[in-house]
């Protein structure tokens, strides 16, 4: 993984480092406000630094299929509002986070079906094992609820499936775990826990740990794996291939577009999962937490994506259990 401005970053992300240190030591708000400065410039730096990486979306090959064929641009963009708009207002009544995982699911079994001779063994392998682990997770490391684990559990294979088929389709990301660089996966995760830092910092200072009163083991800030790899499959592996795969025919031109709109709609709807209706929440959680998750997950690989992803949440899980 290549940074621009790797010195800069560095500094940001010591410098927030040092703050949080301070500030737990000395509960002075000044060292406070600057890990949160800090944190808050790393991670637009990261979000620019990684905007200008490789690969580049003109980069990317074409399509050898189309989603919505004869449609246009503009139809295709405002067939993918309309989801957009209809699974937000399902969220309304059933809950954001149960109507999003459901679509995306039923959309992921829908491709998956119609794929499925190109369905290899390690992708549906691997759908089934994030649905596990999800399962799992919930009942032996979260608050054993055993709908919501029987939710994952049905949810998660199909929306990884018809992901990672679209990812290989399009050549649009790496999984480095389907193609058996199990090394390379771990340190892939490594990294993202310590590019996350600084956000999982920048959380801390919210206070929001405060309402996690569930966790009173030591070993339940390990929970923050089921976020990460239930989040990360449908709002990355599914949410962004499906987007690209929808306007990337449509915009032969302007690639870009595509990949843009795809990288704002998997933050935009990832952040809906977890406030609502919300504009404040909405923005700022999405800008400043998914919108580097699916960076990473474009430039780097799935696994970067995910460690950035568990990382937050266990150092907010683990801040809530020394509460205790």
């Amino acid at each position: 993984m290549k940074l621009r401005a790797p010195f800069l970053l560095a500094a940001l992300w010591l410098l927030s480092l040092a703050g949080g240190a301070l500030a737990a030591l000395t509960r002075l708000d000044g060292f406070a406000a600057l890990c949160g400065l800090a944190s808050f410039a790393f991670i637009l730096a990261l979000i620019a630094s990684l905007s200008r990486a490789a690969p580049y979306a003109a980069d990317l090959p074409e399509l050898d299929f189309a989603l919505l064929p004869g449609a246009s641009f503009r139809l295709a963009l405002v067939l993918l509002l309309a989801g957009i708009l209809l699974v937000f207002v399902l969220g309304m009544m059933a809950g954001p986070g149960t109507s999003v995982m459901l679509a995306c699911a039923l959309l992921g079994l829908a491709l998956a079906v119609s794929w499925r001779r190109r369905l290899a063994w390690p992708v549906a392998a691997a759908g089934l094992a994030v649905g596990l682990i999800a399962a799992l997770g919930i009942m032996l490391l979260g608050e054993a609820d055993p709908a919501w684990a029987v939710f994952n559990l049905l949810t998660l294979p199909p929306a990884f499936m018809g992901g990672a088929l679209l990812v290989q389709r399009a050549r649009l990301a790496q999984v480095r775990t389907l193609q058996g660089q199990v090394l390379r996966a771990l340190k892939g995760f490594l990294w993202g826990c310590a590019l996350a830092l600084p956000a999982a910092l920048l959380n801390l200072l919210g206070n929001i740990y405060q309402g996690d009163t569930w966790v009173v083991h030591a070993w339940q800030p390990l929970y923050a794996i089921v976020p990460a790899v239930a989040e990360e499959t449908w709002a990355r592996v599914f949410i962004i291939a499906l987007c690209y795969a929808l306007l990337r025919p449509k915009a032969k031109t302007h690639p870009r577009r595509a990949v843009l709109i795809a990288v704002l709609t998997s933050a935009l709807v990832h952040g809906f999962a977890h406030t609502g209706i919300d504009p404040f929440g909405l923005v700022i959680g999405s800008l400043l937490y998914g919108l580097p998750a699916a960076l990473l997950f474009l430039k780097v690989d799935f696994e970067h994506a995910v460690g950035y992803h568990f990382f937050v949440d266990f150092v907010r899980f683990f801040a809530a259990y020394l509460l205790v």
